[in-house]
């Protein structure tokens, strides 16, 4: 059984003079295995026609869902493209505001990915947040692979934490974000 895109909600935030739309688009990159598994995704998000998302480089912009289709030939836009609201801040805003949580090298599979950088994105843009379906899977692998160090062993190395992510804590950016703490 593949995901369910059919409930997603979308936000209405009333447009003001200025502000431009704020999108958030999620390409599952495995599929759900029954209801046992949820999907990995990949998100990011667009201030007008411009992307934001991070990886192994830190904070990076480009044209809209350029890092979907750089994920595999197979993808040639993202599944999902939410709508959430519009804003007055623009990318060049965003991206200094969390670069300093999102530097470059910093970036780890499961406990500080891009679905993190979404998240905190999203809050310090709209107030909201992914649906926790599109990071589900991350969540329980760190806790599986903190515990037991199982999702190491399954992939045979091909996950090695991030020593710069261990003390990574998403719920601390955002009550940063919230109190307007700002880096500058």
């Amino acid at each position: 059984m593949g995901a369910d895109f059919s409930t997603t909600v979308v936000s209405v935030i009333e447009v003001k003079d200025g502000s431009q739309p704020v999108k958030c688009a999620c390409t599952p990159l495995n599929k759900a295995f029954f209801e046992l598994i949820p999907a990995a995704y990949h998100t990011s998000i667009a201030i007008g026609d411009m992307e934001y998302s991070f990886d192994s480089s830190g904070v990076t912009s480009s044209p809209v869902w350029l890092s979907h289709s750089l994920m595999s030939p197979d993808i040639k836009s993202p599944a999902v493209v939410l709508h959430l609201g519009f804003t007055n801040v623009h990318g060049g805003m965003l991206a200094d505001i969390l670069n300093p949580h999102f530097r470059p090298g910093t970036y780890d599979l499961l406990l500080k990915n891009c679905n993190a950088f979404s998240n905190a994105a999203l809050f310090f843009l709209l107030g909201t947040q992914l649906d926790d379906k599109y990071t589900a899977l991350e969540r329980a692998g760190a806790v599986i692979d903190k515990r037991s160090g199982l999702v190491q062993m399954l992939s045979m190395g091909g996950y090695i934490p991030n020593p710069k992510a261990t003390d990574f804590q998403l719920d601390k950016v955002l009550a940063l974000l919230q109190a307007g703490n700002f880096p500058g």
